[in-house]
């Protein structure tokens, strides 16, 4: 997504534009984005900001939409995953008490 030239000592030269460029993928990569989906967005980029072009925002929006989507998903999961342990200490605080009372009344 960058574009450099390289020295006759192999080193790499960006243009100007390098810092913009980089802020931008950075910015895109934040919201989630992958980069094969940066790597279209590039070119649609309106002046020297993180604004983009209202062509593109048909697919800003689907990702937003997805983004979402993966949300309900952690969060259905989450719980689920929370109940499993609520319902497994539940049940081992029962095995505990049950022992402790045997134990109690074998050593009695």
């Amino acid at each position: 997504m960058l574009t450099s030239h390289r020295s006759e000592g192999g080193h790499r030269h960006y243009g100007p534009e390098a810092p913009a460029t980089v802020a931008r993928i950075r910015t895109l990569l934040a919201a989630g984005l992958p980069t094969k989906v940066i790597r279209e967005l590039m070119p649609c980029f309106v002046g020297d900001g993180t604004e983009l072009q209202a062509c593109v925002l048909d697919h800003l929006r689907s990702q937003y939409a997805e983004l979402d989507s993966r949300i309900a998903d952690l969060t259905r999961a989450r719980t689920a995953l929370g109940d499993i342990l609520e319902a497994s200490a539940r049940a081992v605080t029962h095995v505990q008490t049950a022992v402790t009372r045997r134990g109690n009344r074998d050593g009695a």
